[in-house]
């Protein structure tokens, strides 16, 4: 499984979270809240791979609860990512034996397993007595009696897991040791109190780290340009369809021009909240089937069009998923929007009953994800598009959701004029773990510590790791990784402790032979890098002195039980360290992804909550659009006040044509790059603006009570300055602007010194003149 930067992360918090769940007694509760779109099936798969590589966990079965026929896909998903580990996967009913065992992962479906008759008892034939005793309780408490411990995994917890019948049914039949509720939206969030008690965690994926991950889309449009559409449709449901073909014809226009083999999707769904059909929905059904057919072409019959409704209501849905099938437009219920993957579903038409609606990012969820999991250079097909009905839109409070909403266009003034400044966008991975080719790395480096040589076979190689390493098993009982006193006295250190001989148990030695490999693994992150640690140690005895069909704990043994060996693996380890920080530094280099662009202010954006309307301010190079009229400018609401300050002055200059507020991180602003620290990094100057004798200015605002002269700001700065003079232009300016009691100064020197204003000398600012 090959994980993102934010995926490895929270499979580290899963890890420690749940661990230290388990130290102490009683059942305990672990909340993944992650979301829409981020991976959380395959997380959870690496999760419990971890998981089985611990072996300070003790023997666990696990019963994987979701709703509808998700448990099915989750299955699918779960058997194809843990292939190649000790896990095995059922349904339920195809359990045939008396008790689970150990590593098994057991599918059920929630709704159906949590059925209660009219006398309040379980329903489901699963939950029956029979002749074979094969129900889910005597299940778990056969497991239960022989030693293995219930983990509950509740994928989508928040759909049913929390009514009282629900609840009932997890303490009397389960009454797991841990459970893991998986949901992009929780019911509950896991207090301060909770978590420092040790009764529950919580482990949440920034969902900022998802879109940059390139997982799921950038941003959601909302109605774009429908104001095109009120004068030839006939009504608002028509002018919807309209715009949402439209943009479904252009998506697959650029999806072409740039070489990317996806059909994208258009999903239409239904009113009515009903799982069935009801009037309204077939009503709406009709209609909606009869202007696909009659203005543009697409039918059941020619394979475009496809239908998902509950019971056998369903057409042409065979591969739908698949980024070059044929369809392009989906009917559907609620029913699917739960669950369902299908990437290059981009465009999603809601034709809702009511009038006022409060959206969040689950809402949209089937047209999140990215057809091939990247984000690609065309900006539009990074977007995800919601045309909707409703006559008044709320759009939830939760960040998430008020980031990744664009519900205000904004549109470029026609006055402007292009400036192609030259840009650049700059995406890169890198996960501070170390990865498998250090397992590589190890062997290599052993082999030269010992002198081993490749044409050497098994028996060579030990006797020549024999001469500095004792390897015989009658050698090896003392402990080194003993307690010791650190004391400081008069500055000088000094450390004591006690060496005891006896013989090591087993328990003993693995824990320690796990603690040795997560020091040794620092600086790198030690919950994801200590097995690569062990397993590299494991490498080179299999494979260099003949080790693989002796037991693990023998080489444990060797490693931590004699403390000349410590000593000679850790050597080997930290030269191995090294070269594998070259080896990655390299490599992320080539996993850099430079893209040079020529850079205009955009001729559209759509803007989310987080923007507000600052009606004070003028000479803006975008304005608000509403139909045809232009209203305000629109800006961050938590901008930085030297930010504000310099927007004052832009809009009340005589001087100024018109000012551009630059955005951040994306293709569609203007990026400088600058090196720091021996890394390329791309910054986005504050703002780009026109002087009415033509000149264009590129400034990056700074309060002066927080000035870094020496590290960033400094190295911004003159690479800004070298950026200018590279352009053989006369009309560009700028560099780094503060303001000083009530004044604008501007810093535009090759060379940055902010130590001269620290003394007192401002000689290389010069006042602001446009």
């Amino acid at each position: 499984m090959i994980l993102s930067d934010y995926q490895k992360i929270a499979v580290d918090q899963l890890l420690n979270s749940t661990k230290k769940l388990l130290l102490t007694q009683g059942q305990k509760m672990c909340v993944f809240k992650s979301p829409t779109g981020s991976g959380k099936t395959i997380m959870m798969a690496d999760f419990l791979a971890q998981l089985a590589k611990d072996d300070s966990v003790s023997q666990k079965i696990y019963i994987w609860a979701s709703t509808n026929s998700l448990h099915e896909q989750s299955k699918e998903k779960l058997q194809k990512y843990l292939s190649d580990t000790e896990y095995t996967c059922f349904l339920f009913d195809d359990i045939t034996s008396q008790s689970f065992e150990k590593n098994q992962i057991i599918f059920v479906n929630w709704e159906s397993l949590t059925r209660q008759d009219r006398d309040g008892e379980w329903s489901n034939v699963a939950m029956r007595d029979n002749e074979s005793d094969i129900n889910l309780k005597s299940l778990v408490e056969n497991t239960k009696q022989l030693g293995i411990e219930v983990v509950l995994i509740v994928d989508e917890s928040h759909a049913t897991f929390w009514s009282t019948q629900t609840q009932q049914f997890v303490n009397e039949v389960i009454d797991p040791r841990l459970i893991i509720e998986v949901s992009a939206t929780p019911k509950i969030e896991v207090s301060l109190e909770e978590h420092q008690s040790g009764l529950k965690s919580q482990v949440t994926v920034p969902f900022d780290s998802v879109v940059e991950s390139g997982l799921i889309k950038s941003e959601i449009i909302v109605n774009a340009e429908i104001g095109k559409y009120e004068d030839i449709a006939h009504s608002t449901d028509e002018a919807l369809l309209a715009a949402a073909l439209e943009k479904r014809v252009e998506l697959a226009r650029l999806y072409e021009k740039n070489g990317i083999n996806v059909n994208p999707l258009l999903l239409i769904q239904l009113p009515s909240e009903s799982q069935s059909l009801n009037a309204l929905d077939k009503s709406v059904k009709e209609k909606v089937v009869k202007i696909l057919e009659d203005r543009h072409g697409i039918t059941f019959e020619n394979g475009k069009l496809a239908l998902w409704l509950t019971g056998p209501e369903k057409e042409n849905l065979e591969n739908i998923t698949d980024n070059q099938n044929p369809v392009e437009v989906l009917i559907f219920k609620t029913a699917i929007s739960r669950g369902w993957d299908c990437p290059r579903a981009d465009i999603l038409v809601m034709l809702r009953e009511m009038q006022s609606v409060t959206f969040k990012v689950q809402t949209v969820g089937r047209i999140l994800r990215m057809p091939e999991a990247r984000h690609y250079d065309e900006a539009i097909l990074n977007k995800a598009y919601l045309y909707t009905n409703v006559s008044e839109m709320n759009i939830a409070e939760d960040i998430s959701s008020q980031k990744y909403f664009s519900v205000k266009l904004v549109k470029r003034i026609s006055e402007y004029k292009s400036i192609d400044l030259p840009s650049v966008h700059l995406s890169r991975a890198d996960y501070g773990d170390l990865t498998y080719k250090f397992r590589e790395i190890f062997v290599e480096e052993a082999n030269v510590r010992f002198g081993i040589l490749p044409k050497d076979n098994a028996k060579t190689a030990y006797k020549k790791a024999d001469v500095d390493l004792e390897l015989y098993i009658e050698e090896l009982a003392t402990p080194v990784l003993a307690d010791a006193v650190i004391s400081q006295i008069d500055g000088h250190q000094e450390i004591t402790g006690e060496n005891v001989s006896f013989s090591v148990p087993a328990d003993e030695i693995k824990y320690r032979y796990a603690q040795f490999a997560k020091l040794m693994s620092l600086p790198f992150a030690p919950v994801r890098s200590h097995t690569k640690i062990q397993e590299a140690i494991y490498d080179w005895f299999d494979d260099m002195l003949g080790f693989s069909e002796k037991s693990r704990l023998e080489i444990q043994r060797i490693v931590v039980c004699a403390e000349n060996n410590q000593k000679i693996f850790s050597q080997i380890i930290n030269s191995s360290k090294e070269e594998f920080e070259k080896y990655r530094k390299e490599s992320l280099k080539k996993k850099k992804i430079l893209t040079k662009l020529i850079w205009n202010i955009p001729e559209v954006l759509y803007l989310n909550g987080e923007y507000e309307e600052i009606p004070s301010l003028t000479k803006g190079a975008m304005l608000g659009a509403l139909g045809q009229e232009k209203t305000g400018i629109y800006l961050k609401k938590n901008r930085s006040n030297p930010e504000k300050s310099f927007e004052v002055l832009l809009s009340q200059s005589e001087d100024i044509e018109w000012w551009y507020k630059n955005g951040e991180s994306t293709k569609e602003h203007l990026g400088i790059l600058y090196e720091y620290a021996g890394e390329d990094h791309v910054f986005y100057p504050d703002f780009v603006f026109r002087t009415k004798n033509g000149k264009v200015g590129i400034f990056e605002t700074k309060d002066e009570n927080d000035q870094d002269g020496l590290t960033k700001t400094k190295a911004k700065a003159e690479a800004l300055h070298k950026w200018m003079q590279n352009q053989d232009r006369k009309d560009l300016f700028g560099g780094i602007a503060i303001e000083r009691n009530g004044e604008w100064f501007l810093n535009n020197e090759s060379i940055y010194n902010w130590e001269k204003c620290e003394r007192g000398d401002w000689s290389d600012w010069k006042k602001v003149d446009f």
